[in-house]
């Protein structure tokens, strides 16, 4: 019998790489797996979508969304990869005087994706209590 596929995500999957490169590996091992990619920004997954279609792969879905949010009742206790390569550097509020910022087409901050909040932890603390609920057991 063959093993049920696994589930991978990607939470903030920016430019697309790591899930490709994550879905062409285990492609070449003979696994089957369903991915998911996600992020807030329309240009972040436009360049998923680019990524992951340069490189052949079809078998992952690209979903614009705040970290996984609406994802959630689908892959309850069912994600076996989990990727996440959050923002992490501690950087006050204000990091980048708004007179510096660049929007994406969202309104999404882009020039700052590396800017963590205070303690560099703004995001983290976010998708932390969300990851037992999402991993497979």
């Amino acid at each position: 019998t063959q093993p049920p596929p696994l589930m991978c995500l990607e939470i903030g999957c920016g430019s697309g790489y790591v899930i490709c490169s994550l879905a062409l590996m285990l492609a070449q091992t003979g696994c089957h797996a369903e991915c998911f990619a996600t992020d807030l920004s329309t240009s972040a997954t436009a360049a998923c979508a680019e990524t992951l279609s340069a490189h052949n792969v079809e078998h992952v879905d690209v979903l614009r969304m705040d970290l996984l949010s609406a994802l959630l009742p689908r892959i309850r206790g069912k994600v076996d990869i989990l990727v996440f390569n959050p923002p992490y550097v501690p950087t006050p509020d204000e990091e980048v005087p708004p007179s510096q910022w660049v929007y994406d087409a969202d309104g999404c901050r882009i020039n700052a994706a590396w800017a963590g909040g205070w303690k560099g932890r703004v995001v983290i603390d976010r998708v932390l209590p969300l990851v037992d609920k999402v991993l497979s057991p």
